[in-house]
């Protein structure tokens, strides 16, 4: 299981923070892949990509584009969870962070604190929405 934030991008030809030398090999657009900082691998792929290490993985310039890559080749299921990629910190977020400006958050020592004083972030725990126990319970 592949679990993120999916997105699939334009394929960016140009240097920027999204520039992928091997663009040819993509097309106009990247792949679906778990955009950002923060996405999880079932146990089983992990021993899947373990047992095969020899050298013959293609690398991209992005690591979420490289393990999408992978992923594909491995057949996996992907779990869509927004979760992951909230840009303000509410009682079902899991992590906050500044989509698309900066890969996590800008100016992180300043957004921590700042996100540390806010009451939705400081008052209750993490937990699931209702929406997510009516799917997976």
């Amino acid at each position: 299981m592949h679990i993120g934030f999916f997105s699939i991008w334009s394929n960016v030809t140009r240097k920027s923070c999204r520039y992928e030398p091997l663009s040819n090999l993509l097309g106009k657009e990247y792949f679906l892949h778990a955009y950002g900082p923060i996405y999880a691998l079932s146990a089983d792929v992990v021993s899947s990509l373990v047992a095969l290490r020899n050298n013959s993985f293609r690398m991209f310039s992005n690591e979420d584009v490289t393990i999408g890559a992978w992923m594909l080749a491995m057949n996996v299921k992907h779990e869509n969870i927004h979760e992951l990629c909230a840009p303000a910190c509410t009682s079902t977020s899991i992590a906050v962070w500044d989509i698309p400006k900066c890969s996590g958050l800008c100016n992180p020592e300043q957004r921590m604190l700042e996100l540390h004083q806010m009451d939705s972030c400081i008052q209750t725990p993490t937990r699931e929405s209702d929406d997510y126990i009516r799917k997976y319970t």
